[in-house]
């Protein structure tokens, strides 16, 4: 479990450097930290929790937490997740004629909505006591 807090807390400050470093670029890659603060943050919580290890592959994990999986997380907090992985792997992996500029403007609107559904996740983690608390 710690490790994974761990994890967690290092991807919260490198998020946290390219911020503050590069401001203006890199959304792509700053919406896929989100998205992997978050898969250490639950991984934490199922090994804390449950006792359980999950597997590396997203699809391990989100059978676990889906409504009908084995650990089923509350459903708002299970659709915040969901939307952290879609955003991650269009980020990763959409490219897109951006002549007028309207997808880079799109993709500084995802990294606010990811960091949104990030929020719902940590506070649902934290009631069950996965706390980020190093995270600055």
């Amino acid at each position: 479990m710690h490790l994974h807090i761990e994890k967690a807390i290092k991807n919260c400050k490198f998020l946290e450097a390219i911020e503050t470093h590069l401001p203006d670029d890199f959304f792509e890659w700053k919406i896929t930290v989100v998205f992997y603060i978050a898969v250490h943050s639950v991984r934490a919580l199922l090994k804390a929790k449950y006792k359980t290890y999950v597997g590396f592959s997203h699809k391990a994990i989100d059978n676990v937490i889906k409504s009908d999986g084995t650990y089923p997380f509350p459903l708002k907090q299970y659709r915040a997740y969901q939307a952290l992985y879609v955003y991650s792997r269009d980020a990763r992996y959409k490219v897109y004629d951006d002549t007028f500029g309207f997808n880079a403007k799109l993709i500084v609107i995802k990294l606010a909505e990811s960091k949104d559904q990030l929020a719902v996740l940590e506070d649902y983690l934290k009631k069950e006591g996965i706390l980020l608390s190093k995270k600055k």
